[in-house]
């Protein structure tokens, strides 16, 4: 059946109840002054010409536009369907997770800038046998990357009292070394900042083992060349 909208029912049955109205006006004979009453008078029994309009039309024309209606609403829903949100975290195993605060240094203002608050993390991933270690974090609320950095043997890091830290890291929106002030510990549901350089340690002393025995290596491989 063809869908009509609400205006389109309305303005039919709005046509056809003027074309009735006309044929009606046209149908019924002009008064004449002396004329019989009874020429004038529809007998019963007598079929009529006028058109016929029931109550059981106008009622299907207002169902239609009621379902018109209906169809036009479910289609102008908005979409429910779900739709998958990627982090580039999918293949990462999350080692150590904690709410912070960060600042980063301006060199060129020599001052610190803040952050805002964020969830710091250090991520596990297995690239081609190889494990690697990445630090990232994201501001609360909105999820935006702050930090993306791989941990790796020349990180700088230094514990500086009981809340915070510093690490050297990179953003997504530049491969600059950045030098970031972490402060850790200062609400009652952050873990303890202990924990978190514990993790750290542990992780660059890997890096900076694996970094010293590639360097043997590669001097090994050398054998009597002239590499010192």
């Amino acid at each position: 059946m063809e869908k009509k909208s609400l205006d389109d029912v309305l303005g039919k049955m709005a046509a056809e109840k003027k074309l009735r109205e006309e044929q009606e006006g046209k149908s019924q004979p002009m008064f004449v002054f002396g004329s019989k009453i009874s020429d004038r008078v529809v007998k019963v029994g007598e079929a009529s010409t006028y058109p016929e309009f029931t109550l059981l039309q106008e009622h299907d024309f207002i169902a239609e536009a009621k379902e018109a209606a209906e169809k036009k609403k479910e289609h102008d829903k908005p979409s429910t369907s779900i739709v998958t949100v990627t982090t580039g975290e999918e293949n990462d195993i999350n080692v150590f997770q904690t709410a912070c605060k960060l600042h980063s240094f301006d060199k060129e203002k020599k001052t610190w800038v803040e952050r805002g608050l964020a969830q710091i993390k250090i991520n596990q991933r297995n690239e081609n046998g190889e494990v690697h270690h990445r630090i990232v974090a994201r501001t609360t609320g909105n999820h935006r990357v702050v930090i993306n950095s791989r941990v790796h043997a020349d990180m700088f890091f230094e514990r500086v009292d009981q809340k915070r830290l510093k690490i050297s890291a990179t953003t997504p929106d530049s491969n600059a070394i950045q030098i970031f002030l972490v402060t850790i510990g200062f609400s009652k549901t952050a873990l303890n900042i202990d924990e978190f350089c514990a993790t750290l340690e542990g992780i660059l002393r890997k890096e900076k083992a694996c970094e010293s025995a590639k360097r043997k290596r590669k001097v090994g491989d050398c054998g009597f060349c002239s590499c010192n």
